[in-house]
């Protein structure tokens, strides 16, 4: 199989993989870019890069997000759908909302002491973790609780075409 990637800055992803497709992928938009950028513009390794693909029949497959598991320990969560905007109903402290100016760029999940963040990207384009949530809880041995999706449907966000 003749696979190309070509990188250009700011980051965008020309990826041929043959019979599966091609396109242009940018960070700020797509789950399949957004862990590669911790490569190649941080000079951090992603660790294993899994997607989460729904394909329906006569559709367009539906991108749901990318899970990395890094070296370091911690699983990052991409999420793929339109409406990543931070606002108030994330955070629970008062005040908090003027901190809330992004998109969310990932979660965070420590898994050596089940701590969780969230980490936004601002219009600049610069990263910080605007949100630390509650510890993980356990949900059965070795199982904790992460993050939750709730959908109407997979047209709310998912689908790219």
């Amino acid at each position: 199989m003749n696979q190309k990637i070509i990188l250009t800055r700011p980051l965008n992803l020309f990826i041929n993989l043959e019979q599966y497709g091609s396109g242009e992928f940018k960070d700020n938009t797509s789950a399949i870019a957004r862990p590669w950028r911790r490569l190649f513009q941080d000079g951090i390794d992603p660790g294993i890069i899994s997607y989460l693909v729904i394909v329906q029949c006569s559709q367009l497959p539906v991108i749901i997000g990318c899970i990395c598991e890094t070296p370091g320990k911690r699983l990052l969560f991409f999420p793929g759908c339109k409406g990543r905007n931070l606002n108030a109903r994330f955070a629970r402290k008062r005040n908090s909302h003027s901190l809330l100016q992004g998109t969310v760029d990932h979660i965070t999940l420590e898994t050596t002491n089940h701590r969780r963040h969230i980490t936004q990207v601002l219009p600049t384009g610069k990263r910080s973790v605007p949100l630390n949530l509650p510890k993980a809880l356990p949900v059965d041995t070795a199982m904790y609780a992460w993050f939750g999706v709730t959908l109407q449907s997979l047209d709310f966000g998912f689908r790219s075409g």
